[in-house]
């Protein structure tokens, strides 16, 4: 039997069996070797798919982001204009209280003196005609909204009555 062995490849060619039984082992061969190759480019071709996916979705993702950035930008020149509208009109109101303001302190400092004038008047009328029933009678103060005649000097304006001789 040992040289049944070892005649086997004349006995292939032979019977012509070399070419099938080259055949088997070409394609036993390509399987082993070409079988992980195979199926890691179907992976990769399943990953790859994956990636486009993505891709694709991420490129609707940035788009749908341009349209909310153009949207935040139109939203943000509205929001700019209102303000700018705002500063004026808070300009324009500065300067009208700064108008009445000084409208009023000088409407107040024209009532004020006239006040005192009066005042001062009305003191030197009402004391000067005391004066005749009591001559000690020498000052006058304004206490709020009364007049008071004083004797001594108590009080804190000087009397000074005109009277003809």
């Amino acid at each position: 039997m040992a040289n049944d062995w070892r005649d086997l490849p004349e006995k292939l060619k032979e019977k012509d069996l070399l070419i099938p039984i080259a055949i088997v082992i070409v394609v036993v061969a390509s399987f082993v070797f070409l079988g992980p190759t195979i199926t890691g480019y179907m992976s990769y071709k399943d990953q790859l798919d994956s990636c486009k996916n993505d891709l694709k979705t991420c490129q609707t993702n940035v788009q749908d982001l341009n349209v909310d950035i153009e949207s935040l930008k139109s939203d943000l020149n509205f929001n700019k204009e209102v303000i700018v509208g705002q500063n004026n009109t808070i300009n324009q109101l500065e300067i009208e209280i700064q108008n009445k303001t000084d409208e009023y302190n000088k409407s107040h400092s024209i009532l004020l003196e006239s006040y005192v004038n009066l005042a001062n008047n009305s003191a030197s009328n009402i004391c000067c005609k005391m004066w005749f029933d009591n001559n000690h009678i020498n000052s006058w103060n304004i206490d709020v909204d009364k007049i008071s005649c004083a004797v001594d000097g108590e009080g804190d304006y000087e009397l000074f009555c005109n009277f003809p001789n």
